[in-house]
């Protein structure tokens, strides 16, 4: 028999009473020697003694990271002999393992290990924590949670004055209330953020706070002040961070793509796509072939346009990013729609508006609901058209988006005269 199968229990119940046998602090003292040896036959990178909790954070991903989670369960099982730490390596390697869960598109669980290291760590390591569980929670359809974690967060760094860590949150809670439509508490939090990044000489940081500001005034119609801060921002992050780049260059692509340079915007899609495939990440590549898509849609490449938003429908289910799902959907109803498919448009708009409201994307919930309304007026359902119009407009009213409200009402109104009916809109004659 090989020494190791010497030691395996055949049921699981033999093995949990083998277990109770021992003493609690016996129990402890093993898990503490379980510990010592796994990091060495792992070569963990833990610092010993006393070290800068801001180490954690600042390494790249290690091959001891997929252990992690086992290595923080015996941590924390020996903290009753082996004390503070064992208390620092528990949080060592909880944390990660919420970033290798992270890393790995495994959400559900990130967001339970982001919560629980913020429970058992304090000050500094705690406020980090609240924001990458709130970042979890936004991105997962809980944004009302999102805020509440990250005003916890900036109240811990405030006093503690973590000034760079308080531009992290703001620009992470700039990017919810952008996200809920709060278009003024949005613009406060991310120009604080953008003057403490520039006070601390934090190019990167100040780069990416521009490109979350350059979104927020395209989503409310300062289409020509997002395109400078899309290149400002692009200046300060080209080289530098290349995941970053690829997002503002897609951004910016967007932009191009809304003024009629469209070229221009396939062009810089294709060039952050290579990068992202290079990069492996598949969560923004997704995002990205979805926007690439809306090129295709509009240059009249119908066919193509729909299996690339297919294919990143794809991705963002093995990722599971609900929220963008939700969008690729809503954009696929709309291209079921101009191909006169109404019934599949309006099953496929449907489903959208669910996963919108799920994930609290009022911005397009807003905008597709007025859509909805118009492939329901095309099916010769008037009066169920004119309440989600009227829904999808009085949406659009709140939060300020008068560019996306007057679109969605020409579009109505145009639809409307075709059907012969009196268009929905107060305004109207």
């Amino acid at each position: 028999m090989h020494a190791e199968q010497a030691y395996l229990f055949r049921h699981a119940l033999l093995r949990d009473a083998a277990y109770e046998l021992h003493l609690p602090q016996d129990r402890a003292r093993l898990h503490a020697l379980a510990l010592t040896l796994l990091e060495g036959v792992l070569e963990s990178s833990r610092p010993h003694g006393d070290c800068d909790e801001a180490d954690v954070w600042t390494i790249g991903p290690q091959p001891i990271d997929a252990f992690a989670l086992e290595l923080a369960r015996h941590a924390r099982l020996a903290q009753p002999v082996a004390g503070e730490q064992a208390r620092a390596a528990r949080q060592w390697y909880t944390t990660r393992a919420a970033d290798h869960a992270e890393r790995h598109y495994r959400h559900d669980h990130a967001l339970e290990l982001w919560h629980e290291l913020s429970r058992l760590s304090r000050g500094s390591t705690s406020g980090r924590a609240k924001r990458r569980a709130a970042e979890m929670e936004h991105m997962t359809g809980s944004s009302e949670q999102a805020q509440r974690l990250l005003e916890e967060a900036l109240a811990t760094q405030r006093q503690a004055g973590e000034v760079q860590q308080q531009a992290l949150t703001l620009d992470a809670l700039g990017r919810v209330h952008r996200g809920n439509g709060r278009t003024a508490e949005a613009e406060r939090a991310l120009e604080q953020a953008l003057a403490m990044h520039r006070d601390a000489g934090n190019r990167q940081g100040e780069g990416s706070t521009l490109a979350n500001l350059a979104a927020l005034y395209y989503q409310s119609g300062r289409v020509d002040r997002a395109e400078r801060f899309y290149e400002q921002s692009l200046a300060m992050v080209r080289g530098e961070n290349s995941e970053l780049e690829s997002v503002v260059q897609g951004n910016l692509a967007t932009i191009y793509n809304e003024t009629g340079r469209s070229e221009a915007a396939e062009q810089l899609y294709e060039t952050a796509l290579i990068a992202l495939r290079a990069a492996g990440n598949r969560l923004l590549e997704g995002v990205l072939l979805g926007n690439l898509a809306v090129v295709y849609a509009r240059t009249g490449r119908a066919d193509q346009a729909i299996d690339v938003y297919e294919r990143a429908l794809v991705i963002h289910q093995e990722v599971g990013n609900r929220r963008s799902e939700g969008v690729v959907r809503a954009n696929l109803a709309v291209r079921h729609r101009e191909a006169g498919r109404l019934a599949q448009s309006a099953a496929a708009y449907q489903q959208a508006l669910t996963m919108l409201r799920e994930t609290a994307n009022r911005t397009h919930e807003a905008v597709h609901t007025c859509g909805y309304a118009v492939c329901l007026q095309r099916l010769g359902k008037s009066m169920q058209a004119r309440d989600e119009w009227t829904r999808g407009a009085a949406m659009l009213r709140d939060m300020g988006d008068s560019a996306a409200l007057a679109q969605c009402t020409d579009e109505m109104r145009q639809e409307c005269a075709r059907s012969g009916t009196r268009p929905f809109d107060e305004a109207a004659p």
